[in-house]
């Protein structure tokens, strides 16, 4: 998976934030453990990145985490969290950035976290590696690498969300966790009246195919990514002589999901490895945040509903 993040810090500067994971090494497996209630809203908000961020109970203590659907794990904290936590070693895993280069983090089973009104028991928290966030974090403006490690608490991951169906409903500030889509339509979505669209799921995560000026083109969907953005060598044809936050971007005038075209997307041009040649680019929040979205891991189809 791929993930790219722009995040402000106190001076209002910009960086981009670009992550690229494989899981190499299989994690304990996760039990979900359900409460009387199999429906939560919980509040989100939004990131310097412009990312949602949500909190997690963990051992009695609330940490305000990354949604990041394009992570492949299930959880991943950095170290200054971690050394408060009880937790039983599993070894490590391996995250890979997108130029190809490995990195180690050590894994830990945490007993149980709770998220809105479910608990995850034996959930696989691995350690943020911190040299990893750097080589995957571009600065347009130089920054202080320690002040943007000590409020990068962590990551809710792909590994954890697919447990369940979400529903992001940013222009609200939240985000649902439920089991069917009857759930939402008693709490006013019209999901429904929505054309589900299929997608496949995989290392590169949840793939959805869209249709746009450049043909049809595989994007994982990834809320822990700022900007939509498109593999690079797609653009050969393309002048794209602009930049925003450092990146050059081309403008879709069609972008169709389903029956209807959502027109005028901007897809920042990324360098992609052709290892990841199950997708073509990103699918990241400055689509995601316009809309509620519905990803309905169980029988794989995502909808863009409305409120009634």
């Amino acid at each position: 998976m791929v993930a790219f993040m722009i995040q402000n810090i106190k001076n209002k500067k910009s960086s981009i934030y670009i992550v690229f994971f494989f899981l190499i090494v299989a994690s304990a497996l996760t039990y979900l453990h359900f409460t009387k209630k199999t429906f939560s809203s919980i509040p989100i908000s939004l990131g310097s990145a412009n990312t949602p961020l949500a909190h997690v109970e963990i051992q009695g203590s609330e940490y305000l985490l990354q949604v990041d659907s394009g992570c492949k794990f299930e959880l991943v904290l950095n170290k200054e969290v971690l050394s408060h936590l009880e937790k039983h070693p599993c070894g490590t895993l391996e995250s890979r950035d997108a130029g190809g280069k490995t990195y180690q983090s050590k894994a830990y089973i945490l007993p149980k976290i709770k998220i809105g009104d479910f608990y995850f028991k034996n959930v696989v928290a691995n350690e943020m590696n911190e040299d990893y966030e750097a080589n995957i974090t571009y600065y347009t403006e130089k920054k202080n690498r320690e002040e943007i490690f000590k409020t990068r608490l962590g990551y809710i991951g792909r590994g954890l969300l697919e447990k369940m169906n979400i529903l992001l409903d940013v222009p609200n500030s939240v985000i649902v966790l439920c089991d069917d889509m009857k759930q939402l339509s008693k709490a006013g979505y019209r999901v429904t009246q929505s054309v589900g669209v299929p997608f496949e799921t995989g290392r590169a995560g949840t793939v959805l195919t869209t249709d746009t000026d450049l043909g049809k083109i595989r994007l994982s969907i990834d809320t822990g990514s700022t900007v939509s953005f498109i593999r690079s060598s797609l653009l050969q044809s393309y002048a794209c002589t602009e930049k925003r936050y450092g990146l050059p971007y081309f403008t879709t005038s069609r972008f169709e999901i389903g029956n209807k075209d959502y027109k005028n997307i901007d897809l920042y041009l990324l360098d992609i490895t052709s290892e990841l040649h199950e997708i073509d680019g990103i699918l990241g929040m400055n689509f995601l945040e316009k809309q509620a979205v519905y990803i309905d891991y169980k029988n794989k189809a995502f909808y863009i509903v409305e409120n009634q």
